[in-house]
């Protein structure tokens, strides 16, 4: 059975405005009624150009009739003379043109309280509506484009998402963002971030933002639309790296079984940072990354048995034609290891020192999550 369409009033307290609702059969599990308003500033500035011009032919029409009714002649210019100035409230009139009879003045009251309410009531209501729209629009920035590819997907448009943003616009790298709230969507468009309009666990948003084509893609919404975001990017592109924050454990443990290549737990990744300053380890600095001369940057990676240099020796990993970065040391079990030899072996936990422009880092971190990054 089909929905069934009415046309009605859809009232809030004291007011109503004309919309459609569609009632959904019973033969679904949940009733479901949408009500489409279809009383906009469009619509209201028709409605509004109709009413003035019906206004307006009843005027000349009004005025042709009461001065033929006087033995008067008169024509089409007259009428439309006598029209324009007594709508316009400009009050002159010559005196080929001028309703003298009582019913003539009467009439020319009506006309004039009628031009009162279009000039003062029906135009700023509607008509500067309408104007300021249309200058708001014409005066925004045009929407940023999707890229097609070698982009980031950011899932949910948060503190944390904006702070991430920053930083890889700063090292070259477009973010497309994810989010469906008003006020997230008016920040991206005034600084000219590319988004998608949408909830980033439905699959037609992500294909949207070209996932196929993405370096990876970061969720930093709620811990359960982080999961169900996660499930539907695997399902598209099951390689995808895929960078998620957790606030809770069982989260993160969640999100490690179903595939996701990095979980942050923001409380834990502090209480390390402050673990590592109490005991006097020298890197806990470089977690986030430290600037030194110019656009160098020096940063510290711990390496887990999954990363891809585990085993392998630092001239075998090839890490500096396929990043471009220096391998300055590497801490092992509290001792520094300075400029390792190229014959130097990585071994699980270790905590590997890299020197390299932001471009290079983020190379460099793509690797380690199995993508290919661009080297500059």
């Amino acid at each position: 059975m089909p929905p069934v369409l009415y046309l009605t009033f859809v009232g809030c307290g004291n007011t109503s405005m004309p919309g459609i609702v569609i009632l959904y059969p019973s033969a679904y599990p949940l009733h479901e009624a949408i009500t489409l308003s279809i009383w906009t500033t469009k619509t209201k500035l028709k409605v509004f150009a109709v009413a003035l011009l019906l206004l307006f032919l009843f005027s000349m029409i009004g005025f042709f009739l009461i001065m033929r009714a006087d033995g008067n002649d008169v024509n089409f210019i007259q009428a439309l003379y006598w029209t324009v100035i007594t709508l316009a409230t400009l009050g002159y009139y010559p005196p080929s043109v001028a309703l003298t009879t009582d019913m003539g003045m009467a009439f020319t009251v009506v006309v004039v309280i009628s031009g009162v309410a279009a000039i003062f009531v029906g135009v700023p209501s509607i008509v500067a509506p309408w104007l300021e729209d249309k200058l708001r629009r014409a005066g925004k920035a045009k929407r940023a484009p999707i890229p097609f590819g070698g982009h980031v997907i950011v899932a949910g448009f948060s503190d944390t998402a904006r702070h991430a943003i920053q930083e890889m616009n700063k090292n070259g790298f477009a973010c497309v963002v994810i989010d469906k709230d008003k006020t997230a969507i008016e920040e991206l468009e005034n600084k000219g971030i590319p988004f998608i309009v949408g909830d980033g666990s439905e699959d037609q948003t992500l294909k949207a933002a070209n996932i196929d084509t993405a370096l990876g893609l970061v969720v930093t919404g709620k811990d359960d639309k982080n999961i169900f975001a996660c499930l539907t990017a695997i399902k598209l592109r099951p390689n995808l790296p895929i960078t998620a924050v957790a606030r809770n454990p069982e989260t993160e443990r969640l999100l490690y079984k179903i595939g996701v290549a990095k979980v942050v737990t923001p409380k834990s990744a502090v209480g390390r940072m402050l673990a590592k300053k109490a005991l006097g380890r020298y890197d806990a600095d470089l977690a986030e990354g430290k600037s030194i001369l110019g656009n160098l940057m020096m940063k510290e990676y711990t390496l887990d048995r999954e990363n891809a240099v585990v085993g392998k020796t630092l001239i075998g990993s090839d890490l500096g034609s396929r990043t471009g970065v220096v391998v300055i040391g590497v801490w092992r079990d509290g001792d520094l290891h300075a400029s390792p030899p190229p014959e130097f072996s990585f071994l699980q936990d270790d905590i590997l020192i890299a020197l390299g422009t932001g471009p290079q880092i983020l190379a460099l971190e793509n690797l380690f999550a199995g993508v290919e990054g661009v080297v500059s």
